[in-house]
């Protein structure tokens, strides 16, 4: 059997030199960087989040989620 080097982790991916330098996370509204890019920024890459907006138009008319509770 060929020794084979085992697969590189995802933290070791974020380490090599395709990942150096810093990485910008542009979001359309608060949370899309963490479920576009969770694992990214929680594997220690130099992340810089953009949020373009606050999020309180994101479900309009909501009784639920009135625009107030979605800007706090």
């Amino acid at each position: 059997m060929p020794n084979r080097r085992p697969a590189a982790t995802f933290r070791d991916r974020i380490a090599s030199a395709a990942f150096r330098g810093r990485i910008a996370v542009i979001a359309p509204h608060p949370d899309d960087e963490t479920l576009g890019c969770g694992s990214l920024i929680a594997a220690g890459a130099d992340v810089a989040v953009v949020v373009l907006t606050d999020g309180t138009e994101s479900h309009p008319g909501s009784r639920r989620w009135p625009a107030a509770a979605r800007a706090r």
